[in-house]
């Protein structure tokens, strides 16, 4: 039986967008030739950008003196988020648009960001809610995003389903009460040991949905 709402997060869900921040703040790094405290991806996968910032320099008088060339740096490495949208991911919506059900984004990362990937990936459905790092004041894994969601939603946590792929993010969906699915990547070695399904991607995601229409 589908749920009434899907709320998705972005990063490593929709898009595959993690390796290419995690290298980008590598060259930050190997330019500044500053020290690299955590050089494996997964330390990284669904932290408030915030806290990588913090983790990447932890000293705060050189985060202060770096923070202006870091935003230059950033704006002047912009992603192309069309060639990173996963595979099945505008089918899915499409699907879940189709079924009747509505569907949310919520994200820890920029608003800017989140917009900028809704522009260029041209999805072909409208989210009902889009929450950004800009509507919380914690961030996963609390779970005031999802709380959000599903407040703007007009739902109830047990209407609702979480999609994610982060240790972090499933803990906040979790603690919001929401079923929550993973997206697995063989790539990353992610706990996702909290979720309710794990899935080997969005493909596989709408075959198991596509069997709860017929069931």
């Amino acid at each position: 039986m589908l749920k009434t709402a899907y709320i998705f997060d972005m990063d490593g869900v929709l898009v595959d967008s993690e390796a290419f921040y995690f290298e980008l703040r590598m060259q930050f790094l190997r330019e500044h030739h500053l020290p690299n405290y955590y050089p494996d991806i997964n330390a990284y996968l669904g932290v408030d950008p915030a806290v990588e910032w913090q983790m990447m320099i932890p000293d705060a008088a050189v985060r202060q003196q770096l923070s202006a060339d870091f935003e230059r740096f950033w704006a002047q490495h912009p992603i192309d988020y069309a060639a990173c949208i996963l595979p099945q991911v505008p089918e899915l919506l499409l699907d879940l648009k189709q079924a009747g059900c509505r569907i949310a984004l919520a994200s820890v990362g920029a608003l800017t960001e989140v917009e900028q990937m809704l522009t260029q990936c041209q999805l072909p459905v409208t989210f009902d809610v889009v929450l950004s790092a800009a509507d919380v004041q914690q961030k996963k894994p609390a779970p005031d995003v999802y709380l959000a969601a599903v407040h703007q939603l007009k739902l109830t946590s047990r209407q609702c389903v979480a999609i994610e792929d982060s240790t972090v993010g499933i803990m906040a969906a979790k603690r919001a009460g929401l079923e929550t699915w993973a997206i697995a990547d063989p790539r990353y070695h992610v706990d996702q040991s909290q979720a309710d399904r794990v899935f080997t991607g969005i493909g596989a995601v709408r075959d198991f949905i596509k069997k709860q229409q017929t069931n």
